[in-house]
């Protein structure tokens, strides 16, 4: 059963619950198409990887949905002996599916440019039939399968949800595999995720950026890192925003 939330400053303003509504014609996903290799079912894939002006090329394992091996000796010291513990690390994932770490949320959104919109700005942009211009469908399962959970940005005011546990969401620790849309009609801006391993948005942070015409799609979340584990069945708050975002390619 599909749950589809409009969220505004925090406040649900309507929970629509069923296979038809008015907004029927925005609600249908984008085909989930397969952006590069590190998004598959595979037990075994190549990731780009980059922290700190360091970038690697490492074949990788996945042992179970949360545990994965990393076959670069130099990228696997630094995962172990750096990244693994940061209690705040930012995992920015790109369109080509590379990815880049961060210390800190700051660090990363100073990295690709993220500029908020002040209300004015948002506003001249939020679509008129519908009052949505963002969005972000995520699934228990991969490759967009089983039930799942569309959270809408809209208005000036964008999506907040503290806790994916609690009424009406009940999708607590359940994401496997995730979109990002921006339906807007200016290319210049795009919609903005920040999903939060733990509630009240706090611990490891998933940066994900959906542009016109260019979905932003994960089929499969367990092959990215998030401390001990994956991003699989970790995705616990999460913030939705329309933005500016500058240098979203992983080339500094």
């Amino acid at each position: 059963m599909k749950k589809n939330l409009f969220l505004v400053g925090g406040l649900m303003l309507a929970a629509l619950v069923g296979c038809q509504n008015d907004l029927e014609e925005i609600n249908q996903p984008a085909e989930l198409m397969t952006k590069s290799s590190e998004e598959t079912s595979e037990e075994r894939v190549t990731l780009n990887v980059a922290y700190k002006g360091q970038k690697f090329v490492t074949d990788c394992e996945r042992v179970n949905d949360s545990t994965i091996v990393y076959l670069n000796e130099d990228f696997n010291t630094l995962f172990e002996t750096t990244l693994r513990s940061k209690s705040n690390l930012t995992t920015v994932s790109y369109p080509d599916g590379s990815i880049e770490y961060f210390d800190s949320v700051s660090e990363a959104e100073a990295a690709i440019q993220y500029e908020k919109l002040n209300e004015q700005e948002a506003k001249a942009l939020t679509r008129s039939d519908t009052g949505i211009i963002g969005r972000t469908q995520m699934w228990d399962n991969i490759d967009g399968m089983g039930d799942d959970i569309i959270i809408y940005a809209g208005m000036y005011q964008f999506a907040q949800v503290p806790n994916l546990g609690a009424s009406p969401y009940y999708f607590n620790d359940k994401v496997t595999s995730l979109n990002v849309y921006y339906t807007g009609e200016d290319n210049t801006y795009c919609t903005v995720l920040h999903a939060y391993e733990n509630t009240q948005y706090s611990g490891n942070v998933l940066i994900c950026i959906g542009k016109q015409w260019d979905h932003h799609v994960h089929r499969n979340l367990s092959w990215y890192a998030c401390g001990n584990g994956t991003w699989d069945n970790k995705i616990s708050s999460l913030t939705l925003e329309i933005a500016k975002v500058g240098d979203y390619e992983m080339n500094h």
